[in-house]
Parts: structure tokens; sequence; C-alpha cells
């Protein structure tokens, strides 16, 4: 008799919960707002970034290797739903590197070159 009351109980107690659950997450959402908003300055100036302290911080011989790993890495991190295409060409004297960025989401195609020191 105690193990069919457990098992009543337990079974109002899971079924409470899961309504309590759905009551509740109409009230809950994610913000996936800035993920998406058409504003790809604050991703453009960090993979500038990179790709600057890439070119400042790797010696001559090693630089073309660095920065293929870099555009890997970058490629491999970016979020789901956005495409990223590097161009670039460097020289070691002076150093300096152009790069073409263009980012690729539902809402926004943003193409940015750069010149970096």
């Amino acid at each position: 008799m105690k193990a069919q009351m457990f098992v009543i109980t337990m079974v109002f107690l899971v079924g409470l919960v899961f309504a309590v659950q759905g009551i509740l997450s109409q009230y809950g959402f994610v913000d996936l707002a800035k993920a998406f908003e058409k504003n790809h300055a604050p991703l453009l100036s960090s993979i500038k970034n990179s790709f600057n302290s890439t070119l400042q911080s790797s010696p001559c011989s090693e630089l073309d290797s660095n920065l293929k790993e870099l555009e890997l890495f970058l490629e491999n991190k970016i979020v789901e739903g956005t495409t990223i295409e590097l161009s670039y060409s460097h020289s070691c004297i002076p150093p300096n590197l152009n790069l073409t960025i263009h980012l690729k989401t539902i809402e926004a195609d943003t193409t940015e070159t750069v010149v970096l020191p």
C-alpha cells in the first residue's frame, strides 16, 4: 500500500513540475537579437585585431602558416548561420597585410577591406 502511494505521489509531483514549467516558459525566452543584428562592427573589429596581432608577433618565415592557422580557426568558430570569407595578401618588409573580410548572415552582408601596417 505504501509503495502504491509513493508511486502515485511521485507521478503527481512530476506532473506538477511539468505544469509549472509549461506555465513559466511563456515568460522566459532567449534573446538572440544581438547575435543576428545587422551591425557586424564588433566581430569585424575582433577579426582585424586578431590578424594585426598575428602580423606583429610572427616572424616573416612563419607568417604564412600563422595566418592560415588563424583563418582556419576563425572559420571553425563562426556562429552557425554566418559565413565568413577571408582573403589577404602580405609582405614582410615593411610588414603589412591587405585583408578583405566578407561576413554574411540572414540579415546582413558586410564586406570590409583594411590594410594593416
